[in-house]
């Protein structure tokens, strides 16, 4: 009888051998089966994307999107070439009206004090005009003046030859008109008149 019981124990855990063997078989093949149906479903899913992807609509739809983010990028970049332009402006009218006004006697300097406060560049325009055309209006009536002493000095003496006529119309310097000014017998007019010619000289252009 014991032997009987130890054969039919080693049958039994035979049959449970056998049985563990089986069931470790077949959750090996259904692990194998849903990995295979894993693979299969994502393979399915890749292709069904690839079509979506090459759709009509999801081609343009994709365009759309680049173009939105180049627009966007490209609206940066305006904003900060505006707000660079911004400042630079800022800066120029700063730099221009960085001049303070300008105070000047009147006596001396009527034209600019006149005037509002330049940009420095118009300002020295301005004084390089100004002091040309004080250089001329001088010239011009220093060769006036020897002119009026000439013929009043040869009036004086009751004779205006053809000599002192054309040496009139040559035009002299202010250099040379101020010994002849001096050093001729000059009447009470002529002083009086080249000392109003003086002041106006002053007063405009000084």
């Amino acid at each position: 009888s014991v032997r009987m019981e130890m054969f039919a124990e080693q049958e039994k855990e035979a049959n449970l051998h056998n049985e563990l063997l089986a069931a470790e078989d077949s959750l090996n093949r259904l692990r194998v089966s849903v990995q295979h149906k894993r693979e299969q479903r994502e393979r399915r899913i890749c292709e069904i994307t690839a079509r979506l992807k090459s759709t009509p609509w999801a081609v343009k739809r994709q365009e759309v999107l680049c173009t939105v983010t180049a627009l966007k990028k490209e609206l940066e970049e305006r904003e900060q070439e505006k707000n660079t332009l911004i400042k630079e402006v800022e800066e120029k009218k700063a730099q221009d009206f960085r001049l303070p006004r300008l105070v000047f006697h009147r006596m001396h300097w009527p034209i600019v004090a006149g005037c509002k406060a330049l940009p420095f560049k118009k300002f020295c325009i301005s004084v390089a005009l100004i002091c040309l055309r004080m250089r001329d209006v001088r010239r011009s009536i220093a060769k006036e003046l020897v002119k009026i002493a000439k013929i009043k000095e040869q009036l004086g003496e009751n004779e205006v030859t053809p000599e002192v006529t054309q040496d009139s119309s040559q035009e002299p310097s202010s250099q040379s008109f101020v010994p002849s000014a001096v050093g001729a017998p000059v009447n009470e007019s002529t002083a009086i008149l080249t000392k109003v010619l003086h002041t106006f000289i002053v007063t405009t252009f000084f």
